[in-house]
């Protein structure tokens, strides 16, 4: 049941129950007319069109029931006071056509129509009804454990993970109902009472109750609450579709500034007399602000001080003037997931922060696109932008100010990125600052305009000489060393060779602080610096050549491992990897329980330890930004990860020459996917500290690097992993929960997830082991959304997006799956899901990017539900999308292939000619070879993501692969997969 829809419901009731009641008991003069009208008919007029909207709002209530959204009782006296409402129209138009009497009040005129008993007998039903209804609504707001209670917690909740800014809150709204319970309690229970057991005066009418009774108060700020609530839930749902979990990791994950440094951020010289133009420009600039450095000089961490730092909002202030100020922030992240590196998570960044500072644009957003709030929209960049121009149209006092960090680590055309930030700022309320490393298209766009740049490398020396005196300082042996006067040479010496290069110097400094522990002379800290490299890169290869040669092997796995790995990997996972090399046959029955573990202390401990020595500090241990908790208090220390000390070490170890030599430092049979995949089981299985939420995050990443093996090996992954997966997940609460604003199709075994995630070689074989059991029944089943997984790729996990596989859609279809079944009551059908998501995406050109389908595969897959019987004419838009979207001939064929469509000359004609393209077609792939599987052991460059995974549309096109497919069912006694 909806708490919220039940509540409106009843709110709907009461407020039509007392209209009703006051308008037959005669507390209602028929001249108190809402426009002021005098005469009776105009009077009648606005009586009859506030009890149709009345009416209307209890009109579903028998539907509502029926669904299960509302209470039974709330929706019976909804229903019975409708039906009032009903009878009431109907005397209404009666008394329309008498235009020369004249009432006192409608009860007057009521008796014409009426006799008084029956009168009585509405006024006496719609007292009990009035009764029950504000006693429910009492019970409800005022008890902790009603399920209306519950509801609006949740509300709250979810409005402050969304950190939406609104004055007005629900608390303040429920308080306000307790506070008129508290006050009138004794009264509304003398109300409840009189209303319950009406009688009327010698008069013959009604006794005629106080319109400002404490009864009437009550519904209306019941009202009033629903009201509220189910605004919030309409914002919640809108600003869910923006959102995304990662939204803060990559801030969060960014070191503070050290003390004292980047001060003259805001000052308008440097000591030197060098301008600065970032203080001016956030005082009363425009447009982009262009803050440019190289590869590891603090951009990163100088753009979140300025974002933290007091004085950012203090100056923005004097921007915005009288309009409120609104400040947003994205961090693009080459190591992060999807929607930390690509426009759309950008755009997704900066709404969501507009949007949750002005949710009262909201509702003008939905009004202008409605598809917006479809089942599983997929937002785009266009329709975000198109938010963006409805939310600067709107006549609101507020002005924002973005800042981006990382321009240079969007992955995908950087032009196209700067027309949509300079499209941005053109709108008129916003400006943006934004950093990245020196690269022409940044120059070319943004380099002209010395009063909106910032050149960082050239401003950071004196930060620097701070930076690396505060650490000599520290140092216990430095007093040894503080009245040297090479000392001081030894600082400038630092400094200089860094060339603003804050990464490096941190790195020289740790190398140096060492020297200090083994009691080194400032003359033998001299020499060691000379020895260190003068450029990051030659330094990271430094750090790798340091690793202790017994190391040297697992020491090259981690790096790798890490590289390969699309997010930082928690921190347990190294531990497992460790056992599961020691005892690779407990990979099977391991699971790792609070013992594996120790105490918080010693874990973290003993695996910074083992780390430190195979990666010598070039990947940190760190807690998790997770927004999450998947792990209980006691347990959180196996929350933390394994991150990459910066960006520039995963992009050296994935360049191709060092890549290669770590590659040549492993075992012959090192395969990162499945080294993973066999990890991430582990974890799986080690429920004793994995709880949920975290779990299903979990669970994408085993369904990931198992992915990642067939399309690595052309082989489906080990059937002994996937059995031990299934086993585990049998006994985790392992699904997402379901979003009632979206969709709700949530994969419930493991062969679905494998669908919906695009595991095809494993599925196959899978159905290769049991083709007349189990799975034959789950794809068949009416209310199994298998078919929906296979044709609705969405992002449920934040790596990658697969595309849709033609074979498997007609596998499934020739299985028994129907494009007609509907998963739930509300749900669409396979066949109404893919054609809305065609409808969506007008142009073909992002089909392959969006959809996963190129205009060949929309055609074979929609034409494969139409050949299986998908409802043509029950879906009136059905013809007009697949002619929208088709050329003239190939629409025309689809609608052809439709069993209830007519054999006509002209349909037979077409699919001849259907049949005939793709027999040429087959033959002409029947000549081509099929692509050698790639080899077990080899590590690609870098793993591929969203928009450049490993193609599963070759997948599509690969010569044979259906043939293969068809083989693997017909063969019971294939091989479904080798460990590699």
């Amino acid at each position: 049941m909806d708490p919220i829809t039940s509540f409106s419901l009843a709110s709907g009731a009461a407020q039509l129950a007392d209209f009703t009641f006051k308008l037959i008991s005669g507390t209602t003069a028929i001249y108190k007319s809402a426009e002021g009208a005098s005469d009776e008919n105009a009077s009648i007029e606005a009586i009859s069109a506030r009890l149709q909207t009345l009416a209307g709002n209890v009109a579903d209530a028998s539907e509502l029931a029926e669904a299960g959204l509302v209470d039974k009782t709330v929706a019976n006296i909804a229903k019975s006071c409708g039906g009032m409402a009903k009878q009431l129209l109907h005397a209404l138009d009666q008394l329309k056509t008498d235009e020369k009497t004249v009432w006192n009040s409608f009860w007057a005129a009521l008796k014409t129509l009426w006799q008084k008993t029956r009168i009585q007998d509405m006024v006496a039903t719609l007292s009990r009804e009035q009764a029950s209804l504000v006693v429910h609504l009492q019970w409800g707001i005022a008890n902790k454990q009603s399920s209306m209670h519950e509801a609006l917690r949740q509300i709250d909740e979810r409005t402050l993970q969304l950190r939406i800014d609104r004055t007005e809150t629900l608390q303040h709204i429920r308080d306000t109902i307790k506070l008129e319970i508290a006050k009138a309690k004794a009264d509304i229970s003398q109300e409840i009472a009189k209303i319950k057991d009406v009688q009327t005066t010698e008069s013959g009418q009604p006794i005629v109750l106080n319109e400002d009774t404490k009864v009437v108060r009550l519904v209306n700020v019941v009202a009033s609450l629903v009201v509220t609530a189910q605004q919030r839930n309409d914002q919640h749902a809108f600003l869910s579709t923006l959102y995304f979990d990662t939204i803060m990791a990559r801030q969060a994950g960014i070191r503070e500034a050290h003390p004292q440094t980047f001060d003259w951020a805001f000052r308008d010289n440097m000591p030197d007399g060098t301008p600065l133009s970032l203080n001016s420009w956030l005082r009363s600039g425009s447009g982009i602000f262009w803050i440019r450095g190289k590869a590891g000089s603090g951009k990163s961490t100088l753009t979140k001080f300025v974002i933290q730092s007091p004085f950012t909002r203090t100056i923005l202030k004097a921007w915005a003037g009288r309009d409120e100020l609104v400040i947003a922030n994205h961090f693009f992240w080459n190591s992060g997931s999807k929607l930390q590196m690509s426009q759309t998570g950008l755009f997704r960044t900066l709404l969501f922060e507009m949007l949750r500072h002005c949710p009262e644009v909201i509702p003008q957003i939905c009004k202008a696109m409605p598809h917006v709030t479809e089942d599983s929209y997929q937002w785009t960049t266009e329709d975000l932008l198109l938010v963006m121009e409805v939310v600067s149209s709107q006549k609101i006092p507020k002005k924002f100010c973005f800042f981006i960090d990382g321009l240079d680590e969007y992955e995908g055309d950087h032009y196209h990125l700067i027309d949509m930030l300079q499209r941005l700022v053109s709108f008129g309320k916003a400006k943006i600052c934004c950093s990245s490393r020196p690269w022409t298209c940044f120059i070319d766009a943004f380099g002209e305009s010395q009063d909106r740049l910032l050149k960082l490398e050239d401003l950071t020396k004196n930060d620097i000489r701070r930076y690396v005196q505060d650490n000599f300082d520290k140092h216990p042996q430095f007093l040894k060393h503080h009245y040297d006067p090479e000392y001081k040479n030894l600082v400038d010496d630092v400094v200089g060779r860094a060339h603003g290069v804050f990464l490096w110097v941190f790195l020289v400094v740790r190398s140096l602080r060492d020297g200090l522990t083994y009691a080194d002379r400032v003359s033998d800290l001299q020499k060691r610096l000379d020895t260190l490299p003068p450029d990051l890169e030659t330094f990271f290869q430094h750090i790798l050549d340091s690793v202790d040669p017994f190391y040297r092997q697992q020491s090259s796995e981690v790096f790798l491992l890490a590289a390969y790995a699309p997010e930082s990997l928690p921190l347990p996972i190294y531990h497992i990897l460790d056992n599961i090399d020691d005892s690779p046959s407990k990979l099977l029955s391991m699971s790792l329980t609070a013992r594996d573990l120790g105490s918080a202390g010693s874990w973290k401990d003993k695996m910074a330890r083992r780390l430190d020595a195979r990666t010598k500090g070039l990947i940190e241990v760190i807690r998790s930004h997770d927004n999450g908790d998947p792990v209980p208090p006691q347990f959180r220390h196996v929350q933390m990860r394994a991150e990459f000390l910066h960006r520039t070490v995963r992009d050296f170890l994935l360049t191709g020459d060092v890549n290669t030599m770590l590659r040549g430092r492993c075992r012959a049979d090192f395969s990162p996917a499945t080294r993973l995949s066999q990890a991430f089981l582990v974890l799986l299985r080690s429920s004793e500290i994995i709880r949920a939420p975290g779990i299903a995050d979990y669970v994408e990443s085993f369904a990931y690097f198992a992915w990642r093996i067939e399309q690595e090996q052309n082989a489906a992954p080990p059937m002994a992993l996937m059995k031990a997966a299934e086993a585990a997940l049998a006994k985790l609460d392992w699904t997402r929960p379901a979003d009632p604003h979206k969709h709700n199709l949530r994969p419930l075994s493991l062969f679905a997830l494998a669908l919906s995630r695009g595991i095809y070689l494993y599925a196959t074989a899978l159905l290769n082991l049991e083709p007349d059991e189990r799975l034959k029944a789950e794809i068949s089943k009416n209310e199994s959304p298998l078919l929906s997984l296979v044709i609705l790729p969405f992002d449920a996990a934040p790596y990658h997006r697969w595309s849709i596989s033609v074979e498997f859609v007609q596998l499934l279809l020739e299985q028994g799956a129907s494009p007609s079944a509907r998963p739930t009551r509300n749900e669409s059908t396979p066949f109404e899901m893919f054609l809305g998501e065609l409808k969506k995406r007008p142009l073909r050109a992002v089909w392959k990017d969006e959809l996963g389908l190129e205009y060949a595969g929309a055609k074979a897959v929609l034409g494969a539900m139409i050949a299986k019987g998908a409802p043509l004419n029950r879906l009136p838009e059905a013809k007009e999308i697949i002619r929208s979207r088709f050329d003239m001939q190939d629409a025309e064929y689809l609608l052809s292939l439709s069993p209830m469509a007519p054999a006509t000359p002209a349909a037979l004609a077409l699919r001849a000619k259907e049949m005939s393209k793709r027999k040429s077609a087959t033959v002409g792939a029947g000549q081509e070879q099929a692509p050698p599987p790639s080899s077990p052991g080899r590590l690609s460059a870098k793993p591929e993501k969203a928009d450049a995974s490993p193609k599963r549309a070759d997948h599509n096109k690969t010569a044979g692969l259906t043939a293969r497919w068809r083989g693997l069912l017909s063969k019971k006694d294939q091989s479904v997969g080798t460990t590699p």
